[in-house]
C-alpha cells in the first residue's frame, strides 16, 4: 500500500512540474480508511491527504479533499 501510496505521489509531482499555460489548476484528493472487514483499515490515509492536499496547494493547484468518501460522495466530489 505504502508504494502505491508513493508511486501516486511520484506521479502528481510529476504533473506539478509539467509546463502551465495559465490554465486553473484543480485537484481532488481523495483518502479513505475504512474498508470492508476482509481488507481491513487503512493506517495513514487521513494522515496522508492534508500532507498531499498542502504539496499540490503550494504549487499553485486549488484542492478540494475527501475523507472516508463512499462511492456516491466520490462521484460528487469528482463532477463537482
Amino acid at each position: 500500500m505504502v508504494f502505491r501510496f508513493a508511486a501516486i505521489f511520484v506521479f502528481l509531482v510529476s504533473l506539478v512540474t509539467m509546463p502551465v499555460h495559465a490554465e486553473k489548476r484543480i485537484a481532488l484528493v481523495i483518502g479513505n480508511q475504512e474498508y470492508k472487514t476482509s481488507v481491513g483499515p487503512l493506517v495513514n490515509p487521513l494522515h496522508d491527504v492534508p500532507l498531499v492536499g498542502e504539496a499540490l496547494k503550494s504549487v499553485g493547484f486549488e484542492v478540494t479533499r475527501v475523507e472516508n468518501a463512499t462511492r456516491a460522495d466520490m462521484l460528487r466530489a469528482i463532477n463537482a
